[in-house]
């Protein structure tokens, strides 16, 4: 995925001096949840990453693409991730957007990431549904 002026903008609001890798991707992982509309059809599977970023409506795929072009703006290892999200909400709570079905979230290579061993510091991120962290990807 080429690096493209209007990733890098959009990324911008996200980090800074002092900000920390981790901090920076969860405020941009924020920010696509927040700021893009869920929307079957909207795109297709060719859709340009960029074309998503700039209706600002998509599905799981075009959020995780946007967000890791975002991510490699900022100086980030971010790679793609797809499988599928099992769910059990507990009584009278939603199931997770993308849920039970084919998903598509990302990972961001923290090589401090607490507990990390070499090959190991990858983070999963899931700006669909504003989670994170929950079983990285690395190693696998």
């Amino acid at each position: 995925m080429p690096r493209n002026d209007e990733f890098t903008a959009y990324a911008r609001a996200s980090s800074g001096p002092g900000v920390a890798a981790l901090a920076a991707a969860r405020n941009l992982m924020a920010r696509i949840h927040g700021g893009f509309i869920y929307e079957t059809q909207s795109t297709q599977v060719n859709t340009p990453a960029l074309e998503a970023l700039a209706q600002r409506k998509g599905v799981c795929q075009d959020f995780a693409h946007i967000m890791i072009a975002c991510l490699r703006a900022m100086g980030m290892a971010a790679r793609y991730v797809s499988g599928y999200l099992l769910t059990q909400p507990p009584p009278g709570q939603p199931r997770l957007v993308g849920s039970d079905a084919s998903h598509a979230w990302l990972a961001i290579y923290l090589p401090d990431l607490p507990g990390a061993t070499e090959g190991r510091g990858w983070y999963d991120l899931d700006p669909t549904n504003n989670r994170d962290g929950w079983g990285t990807t690395g190693g696998r």
